[in-house]
């Protein structure tokens, strides 16, 4: 509230918030003593709203680009969270906003809250407190407060209005990048997918020959010095191979697959390279370890035939994951993506 006119020194003067009435000025701020202007009525009845009702009810019930600031701050925050824990996407990420909104909005609220209540409190002690506009009869009180005018109550609704739209804007916004997100994310996992089938390509060159080796050590034809020498051969070319597929694979990212929709699918196909990649260098210590039992002296069959039973579930645990990526990208993929899921139903095949 400003300064009563002149020296300011403290007395009664003109009260600022209500016409007819006097206020005492303590010579730095007002205080809550009023009494009756001479030739006015006095006013039995002029009720302060409770602290409680001007700061829970206040700014929620008339100030609409408040209302807008907490949603959208709402809305904003729930997204974040959604995006960094890759919780959802797609309509049930706009439903779990909305539903967090109301939630995170409420909690938003109780801050501002805090920073005001200790304000409000030193204002009442200033005197500085809000007044209704109706006296006991429900007759309107003229006061010098801006908010009253009707101009400033249209201008509010203007701005409830916006709010509204900007909160539906933001929504329908946040629906569509959830669409990009995927898209974005299905070309990434492409693009990885080339660059790691490429390495498996040399890798199943060289895994053939592996086995080779072993097919013909079990059959007698290698004696032992022809099959350590092919042996120690493949080997040697298949390790760069294996440590190319390790470098590659730091790029590929892990992901929940407790999620639905195009996450879901998104996740199965990140999850179907995840499991190339740490099965890969799992079959090669097969190979060996079979060819290992082939020429030692304390192996038997059955050790050979465990070693071989875990290279077919391994690759039973690939040809799974990709099945499973496959059929879920082919429900949100696009048409350039449709043509590069067939690719890889052709290397399944």
């Amino acid at each position: 509230m400003k300064k009563p006119d002149g020296k300011a020194e403290a007395g009664w003067y003109d009260a600022p918030e209500i016409e007819g009435y006097l206020q005492y000025w303590n010579g730095k701020y007002w205080t809550k003593h009023k009494q009756v202007k001479d030739g006015f009525e006095d006013i039995k009845s002029v009720p302060k709203k409770s602290l409680g009702r001007f700061l829970f009810r206040n700014p929620i019930m008339e100030d609409g680009a408040f209302i807008a600031y907490l949603v959208i701050s709402g809305i904003v925050f729930v997204y974040l969270v959604i995006d960094y824990f890759e919780l959802t996407s797609g309509l049930a990420a706009v439903v779990l906003i909305i539903n967090g909104t109301l939630i995170t909005s409420a909690l938003i609220y109780v801050i501002f809250l805090l920073f005001l209540i200790p304000r409000r409190i030193f204002d009442r002690r200033k005197g500085l407190t809000k007044y209704s506009n109706v006296d006991s009869k429900g007759t309107n009180i003229k006061t010098e407060d801006t908010v009253d005018k009707p101009e400033f109550q249209s201008r509010k609704r203007y701005l409830a209005v916006i709010g509204t739209i900007l909160v539906l804007a933001l929504i329908a916004l946040l629906s569509a990048s959830s669409e990009n997100d995927f898209e974005r994310e299905a070309d990434d996992f492409f693009n990885q997918q080339k660059e790691i089938s490429v390495i498996l390509n040399e890798w199943n060159k060289e895994s053939s020959l592996l086995l080779g080796i072993i097919q013909k050590n079990s059959s007698g034809e290698f004696d032992y010095p022809e099959a350590m020498y092919a042996l120690n051969d493949v080997t040697g070319r298949i390790s760069p191979v294996l440590a190319s597929l390790r470098e590659e694979c730091t790029d590929v990212p892990v992901k929940s697959l407790n999620q639905t929709g195009e996450a879901q699918a998104a996740a199965l196909a990140w999850n179907m390279l995840k499991v190339t990649c740490d099965l890969v260098p799992l079959q090669f210590t097969e190979y060996l370890s079979i060819f290992d039992a082939q020429v030692s002296e304390d192996k038997t069959q059955a050790d050979i035939d465990f070693h071989v039973q875990r290279l077919t579930d391994f690759g039973n645990q690939r040809k799974q994951a990709a099945i499973q990526a496959i059929n879920e990208l082919e429900k949100y993929a696009s048409d350039s993506q449709l043509e590069q899921i067939k690719s890889l139903k052709n290397l399944l095949s």
